[in-house]
């Protein structure tokens, strides 16, 4: 362990890192899977704090809600393959843990479940949709509003995702029903044969993760 807290020079960092039970008897599953694939998980996790610059006191690494959810979310990278996803959960647990931009561990959690439950072809998806929402509708709008502002977008968002992303329009909306699951994306009550012609919004509940987990 202590070659790996070598690594870095924030000392938070490395105060983080000393809280990872490295092969302890304690805790079979992590001595069991803390190799070097998993080190080299963690090793992403903890670049993407040290470039936030974290700031953390001993008051805060020794407060309860903080470890639950510092340690929630360690479980959860050193179980992520990708790259990319993993420092998705840096900039959550720095944004929403760190910075104190939501305080209780429920919500953290609720947030935290959803970055894990998405892979990255929907958070590109989501992404996607939302930039296009960003340059035709307001943000005060209803969602019913919203909803019909989008039907001017949704062709060339159908379009983008076969050019972009590979997703032919016949299966974008098998997509997105498995994106609304999160909460992520809202899709209006309407059978399947009908879908096509109408479109999809995302939520407040993605435009908050958004901000949490977009650098």
């Amino acid at each position: 362990m202590m070659e790996f807290m070598e690594l870095y020079d924030n000392k938070y960092v490395r105060s983080l890192i000393q809280l990872v039970p490295f092969g302890s008897a304690a805790d079979v599953l992590i001595k069991e899977t803390i190799d070097e694939i998993n080190k080299d998980r963690l090793r992403v996790f903890f670049n993407k704090l040290e470039v936030g610059n974290i700031q953390l006191t001993e008051e805060i690494i020794k407060n309860e809600d903080f470890l639950h959810n510092y340690f929630a979310t360690i479980r959860i990278v050193i179980n992520t393959r990708r790259r990319e996803k993993i420092e998705l959960f840096g900039n959550l647990f720095n944004r929403a843990v760190v910075q104190n931009f939501i305080n209780s561990f429920d919500k953290y959690n609720f947030y935290l479940t959803i970055l894990d439950d998405l892979t990255l072809k929907e958070i590109n998806i989501l992404h996607k949709l939302y930039r296009l929402e960003c340059k035709t509708q307001p943000k005060d709008k209803s969602r019913n509003e919203r909803l019909i502002a989008n039907k001017g977008i949704w062709e060339e968002f159908k379009q983008n995702m076969q050019e972009d992303m590979n997703i032919i329009k016949n299966c974008l909306e098998e997509e997105l029903i498995r994106i609304e699951r999160t909460g992520c994306l809202y899709i209006p009550r309407v059978t399947i044969n009908d879908f096509r012609s109408y479109s999809a919004v995302t939520t407040e509940i993605y435009s908050k993760l958004k901000d949490l987990i977009v650098s």
